[in-house]
């Protein structure tokens, strides 16, 4: 999570510009933060006392929801006052992704597929999706 706060170190570990890598580090911080915002609409617990639980059934389709720690209440995952919580806690940067894990990254290319200017490319178009894109 550290490098997503760094632009610096992002940067140099991303390959890109200090530009790019500060616009990618802000957009991350800004949605953890949110995350870190989001209370239970039931009993108004902080973000920490959220979590993801199941409804426990083995060989089932399994159920996945949001409970609170603190009143007990389940939310379902699609509901509109946890978006920034759902989004903010699975935080997947896809350029970090290739970065980390190459071919068996999201995107199913590794950094070193692509020449430089491909990958200022890739790099320039996920940054923009970001910011265009309604989670």
């Amino acid at each position: 999570m550290m490098i997503l706060l760094n632009p610096e170190e992002y940067a140099k570990v991303c390959k890109c510009s200090l530009e790019l890598a500060t616009k990618r580090c802000t957009y991350y911080e800004n949605l953890y933060k949110k995350y870190l915002e989001a209370v239970c609409p039931t009993c108004n617990a902080a973000s920490d006392n959220l979590y993801y639980d199941d409804d426990g059934k083995i060989d089932e389709k399994n159920i996945v929801y949001i409970r609170c720690g603190n009143c007990k209440d389940t939310f379902s995952c699609s509901d509109a006052r946890f978006r920034d919580w759902v989004a903010g806690g699975g935080l997947l940067d896809p350029v970090l992704d290739v970065i980390k894990y190459g071919k068996f990254s999201v995107m199913g290319f590794a950094y070193d597929d692509l020449s430089e200017e491909k990958w200022l490319q890739f790099v320039t178009e996920s940054t923009n999706k970001l910011y265009n894109d309604d989670l």
